[in-house]
């Protein structure tokens, strides 16, 4: 059944299954009561208009109910202190250009649509962003498959489509040998600013946005040993707290214990304890694993958000206040993309379900600056 709640915010809360019914089904939370009509597969759902900082339960009741009854308990996040100062988003590893999935390249749609699953799934989340509220989305990396051409215009058209403000930095997928195009001159094309140096920002109400470039030239492994002195001075020029994208993760250890590979452990140590030095409101967050993650190292939080395109179907919100920053990672609702992202968990003999998707407060949290 894999039913629980995958996200809350100060006012939100998100179910998912991956099976219910067939059968009718009524889920409340409170006074608000939703009618389904399940078919016997997967779902997501929120519930939207909650109290912050408040216990709350999801009431699921009906005959497509194992049981009859199951009661998803939940609390809301805390509202964070003094206004909303800017809303943005963050998707990652849309892979733009790619039909196949799994360890082998063995799962595919069947029979082949004639727009991949890709570009379903990146449709699915900027649109959910948008109607989020998000002023500005982010992509942080392997936005395109093998680094086509056709793909980098097609990210175009998607934000497009959405109404949305871009921002993209290149990840190993982006910079493979058999790309078609450089991402710096991609970006351009496309009409976005580059990243010549390695490391470009702005700010925005309340924070300094980084975005870091940690690709190797068909390389899968991240890089940030050549860009101290320009991260040094992209986040100690401020006085603003600093969000900083990358593609790859930063390891904690000298050797990588998972695939695919990071930045190695022995850069990642004085690369953050340069940040700290220079800034200690700093929150870090990367792609390239396909996972949710969080960790602390000192006063500086690293995130690891996982992808639209396979389990669990994620991508990233970012609220910003004077005394914090809050993330939410949802999952893509949209019902026609729900059933691949289901799918996708067989991945690596249903592994990649258990794996994948990280605890709820790895997922959602509240990080209040120093």
């Amino acid at each position: 059944m894999r039913l629980g709640v995958f996200a809350v915010d100060d006012a939100t809360v998100q179910i998912a299954w991956g099976k219910l019914g067939p059968g009718r089904i009524e889920v409340s939370v409170g006074d608000d009561t939703v009618e389904l009509h399940t078919d016997g597969g997967p779902g997501v759902l929120s519930f939207r208009g909650l109290e912050p900082d408040r216990p709350g339960a999801v009431e699921l009741r009906g005959p497509g109910v194992p049981g009859g009854h199951q009661t998803l308990p939940f609390r809301t996040l805390p509202a964070l202190p003094g206004p909303e100062l800017f809303r943005f988003a963050t998707v990652n590893d849309i892979h733009l250009g790619c039909r196949v999935y799994g360890m082998l390249h063995t799962m595919r749609e069947k029979p082949q649509p004639e727009e991949p699953y890709t570009v379903r799934m990146a449709r699915a989340a900027f649109a959910e962003a948008k109607a989020w509220g998000a002023q500005r989305l982010i992509a942080k990396g392997d936005v395109t498959h093998h680094g086509e051409v056709a793909n980098w215009l097609l990210f175009r058209d998607l934000l497009d489509e959405a109404g949305l403000v871009g921002e993209a930095i290149p990840g190993n997928h982006d910079v493979e040998d058999r790309r078609e195009i450089d991402p710096n001159d991609a970006l351009e094309k496309i009409g976005l600013d580059p990243i010549p140096d390695g490391c470009r920002w702005f700010d925005v109400p309340g924070l300094r946005i980084v975005l870091v470039d940690s690709t190797g030239l068909n390389v899968r492994r991240g890089f940030v040993h050549h860009l101290h002195e320009v991260v040094r001075e992209a986040v100690g020029s401020t006085e603003l707290p600093v969000w900083m994208a990358l593609h790859h993760h930063l390891e904690p250890l000298r050797w990588s214990y998972f695939y695919p590979p990071g930045v190695r452990g022995e850069h990642t140590s004085r690369f953050l304890d340069e940040i700290m030095a220079a800034n200690p409101n700093a929150f870090l967050t990367s792609g390239h694993t396909h996972r949710n993650r969080r960790r602390e190292v000192g006063s500086v939080v690293l995130t690891e958000v996982g992808s639209p395109q396979d389990y669990p179907g994620t991508w990233a919100a970012y609220t910003v206040h004077d005394a914090g920053i809050r993330q939410v990672t949802w999952r893509t609702e949209d019902p026609p993309c729900v059933p691949w992202i289901e799918y996708s968990r067989r991945a690596a003999g249903t592994m990649w379900g258990r794996w994948s998707p990280g605890r709820i407060d790895q997922r959602c949290f509240n990080h209040l600056w120093v």
